[in-house]
């Protein structure tokens, strides 16, 4: 299959955004610098998957965030949702498959650990990597974060904890607008205490 797992490196630029730039747009970011597109589970195709390689973008997924996500479903249906749509649109295994964890104030950090450990269970079972996107309103500090299972973390554009030991190996900046496409969140890779970086997907045959 012409996706592949590749690792991104240091200083990379992408966004994130909740529905996907079309062809033009993808090229637009891409000549800007803008080299990956972190997509959403619940909105991203097929179609959007073709789009991004068709411009050279690499391309990861993220599980969009639900108001208190731990009360509404148990992290191993979550999980498997996400997995099963990742699957849907060809998204490689060995690529990072992040958890949005925000909006979580109704959760204890007892609770919130327990939750995304299981989550993170289920996705590493299927061969995708498990990240955590940290959030606003959410209960977890600096170390409560460093002990949960997962080797990859992404920092809101919110202040938020410190990651304990490990850091971050993305940044996303202040929500930001273009000539040619709106609402877009920057984000910038940058190798975290551990030496760790962000896994995408990244299409071959370009």
């Amino acid at each position: 299959m012409p996706w592949i797992a590749t690792e991104l490196i240091d200083g990379q630029k992408g966004i994130d955004r909740l529905d996907a730039p079309n062809t033009t747009q993808f090229e637009d970011l891409y000549n800007d610098g803008y080299t990956f597109y972190i997509g959403y589970t619940q909105t991203m195709t097929a179609d959007d998957m073709s789009n991004a390689a068709y411009t050279g973008q690499s391309v990861m997924l993220v599980q969009g965030y639900y108001t208190n996500m731990a009360e509404s479903a148990s992290a191993s249906s979550r999980a498997s949702e996400a997995v099963q749509q990742a699957k849907a649109i060809t998204y490689p295994t060995g690529t990072n498959l992040w958890l949005d964890w925000e909006s979580q104030l109704g959760v204890s950090a007892s609770k919130s650990e327990s939750w995304c450990n299981e989550w993170a269970s289920t996705v590493s079972a299927s061969g995708y990597i498990p990240g955590l996107y940290v959030g606003p309103d959410q209960n977890m500090t600096a170390t409560d974060l460093g002990n949960l299972h997962f080797n990859h973390y992404w920092r809101s554009a919110s202040t938020v904890p410190d990651v304990s030991g490990r850091g971050y190996q993305m940044t996303q900046g202040d929500q930001e607008s273009f000539s040619y496409i709106t609402n877009v969140d920057p984000d910038t890779v940058k190798t975290d205490n551990d030496g760790g970086l962000p896994y995408a997907a990244f299409w071959t045959n370009r």
